[in-house]
């Protein structure tokens, strides 16, 4: 009886591709970094409704009927629509209106103002007609495709990481707040930029 022995060797070595394959999963299931940076931009699309009295589709807010502008007005409140004492605008693009909760980022409208709510979905009134519907909640399209790009960049980085510790030597990684990509070496020092 013969026997048959087959070697192959691996190319890169299988070990690299593991820790690799490890660093990228460890990577790419740390999202809290895209949330925080995706919070950013939703904290800054929201103030720039309030700037323009603008909705997140780029129409513009209802007028204030004559009266109230006239009222507002006469008590020393001349700035932008929803801002006569800058409470609701302070609450709806604070930190805390944008919540991170495991893999998720979302509004809370709790800590606005009770009129924000009207605000946002227009309300029946009983004195002074109705309150029209001013939406200041939700993404444009700008902030939609600003958040597609800090998407883009953590696969990228993946891509990266994936690349240089398929080649082996490399303990982790570390992603700087810019995007470039570090290597860190088993010693704890940083290697050299990945991307």
């Amino acid at each position: 009886m013969s026997e048959l022995f087959l070697t192959y060797d691996w190319e890169p070595p299988v070990e690299d591709t593991f820790l690799a394959l490890s660093a990228v999963g460890e990577y790419m299931t740390s999202l809290y970094d895209v949330l925080v940076e995706a919070r950013a931009v939703a904290m800054s699309d929201m103030e720039h409704r309030f700037m323009t009295e603008t909705d997140p589709y780029g129409r513009h807010w209802e007028e204030l009927v004559e009266e109230y502008a006239t009222e507002k007005e006469e008590s020393g409140f001349s700035g932008p629509i929803l801002t006569r004492t800058g409470e609701l605008r302070d609450a709806a693009t604070s930190r805390e209106a944008w919540e991170i909760a495991g893999e998720d980022l979302f509004f809370n409208f709790s800590g606005l103002p009770e009129y924000g709510f009207a605000h946002q979905f227009g309300a029946s009134r009983t004195r002074g007609g109705n309150l029209p519907e001013r939406q200041f909640v939700g993404l444009s399209e700008e902030a939609m495709g600003n958040l597609e790009g800090i998407g883009g960049r953590k696969i990228a980085n993946a891509q990266a990481i994936w690349e240089t510790g398929a080649r082996g030597g490399v303990a982790g990684y570390y992603v700087h707040p810019g995007g470039a990509v570090q290597e860190r070496l088993s010693s704890g020092r940083f290697g050299k930029k990945v991307k």
